[in-house]
Parts: structure tokens; C-alpha cells; sequence
């Protein structure tokens, strides 16, 4: 990946909402975090809505806390599991994004990337290569 091209708050942004707002700019580099569907349980997931319509920061902050906690299946601490998620992430490196750092965890995944919505294609990717037992959420 070429240099690190934070987000800029005053620069030209593309926004949308689906389940959560997406902030796009070109060129800007993103952390994005996805993770298995059991790896945030019910009370979490309920405390998170609630938050979102608070405060961006705190649902984060809360994310993050659950995650590392290492709740749900864990099926990416399986070396062919991890593996498959990898492989979905250089996939489409240099073609629809410049792949930079990432980290597999147990129960999630966080790259760094330039391009507005490079985990779209990567989760289509991963989707026939794995197991359909533990869908992945995107967060981002």
C-alpha cells in the first residue's frame, strides 16, 4: 500500500446509511473491522443500537471490548479458516484496493485498505470458500 492517507474531516466526503453511516474519500485509508455473527452476544448487539444513535465512539469503544474478549465460536483461530479470510484479502489487493496491514483474530478481522468499500468483494470471496456455519458482519 503506498503512504497513509488518513481521513480528513474537511475534505470532499461521500456519505451513505444502510445499517450503519459509511464516511467515503478517496484516496484515505480505512481500518475496517468484520467479524463473525456469534462473536458480539444479544445484550451486546442491543446496547450497541442504542448507542449508535448516541454516539459513534462509544458503540466503537464497546465493539472493540466485546471482540477482544474473544466471545463466539472462534473459528478463525483455526490456521485454515484464518487462512481462507487471508486469501479473500489479497484477492482483489492492487485490483479494487491496496491492501495494507491487517490482523485475523478468533472471532474478527481488521485491514487497513485505500479504496471506498473493499470488504464487499472480499466477504463475496471468502462466502465460497468457508464453512456457512458462522456468517461474517461487516462493521465498518
Amino acid at each position: 500500500m503506498s503512504e497513509f492517507r488518513p481521513y480528513d474531516p474537511r475534505g470532499v466526503v461521500r456519505q451513505t446509511q444502510r445499517n450503519l453511516p459509511h464516511r467515503e474519500q478517496p484516496g484515505a485509508t480505512y481500518l475496517i473491522t468484520f467479524r463473525l455473527a456469534d462473536a458480539l452476544p444479544a445484550e451486546a448487539r442491543a446496547r450497541l443500537a442504542e448507542l449508535r444513535d448516541l454516539n459513534d465512539h462509544d458503540a466503537f469503544a464497546l465493539m472493540d471490548r466485546y471482540l477482544d474478549a474473544d466471545v463466539g465460536s472462534g473459528l478463525l483461530s483455526s490456521s485454515v479458516h484464518a487462512e481462507i479470510v487471508v486469501a479473500a484479502l489479497r484477492y482483489f489487493d492492487d485490483d479494487r484496493y491496496r491492501l495494507g496491514a491487517f490482523v485475523v483474530m478468533p472471532n474478527h478481522c481488521t485491514p487497513s485498505c485505500c479504496q471506498s468499500n473493499p470488504i464487499r468483494d472480499s466477504r463475496w470471496f471468502t462466502v465460497g470458500n468457508r464453512t456457512r456455519r458462522t456468517p461474517f458482519s461487516a462493521s465498518a
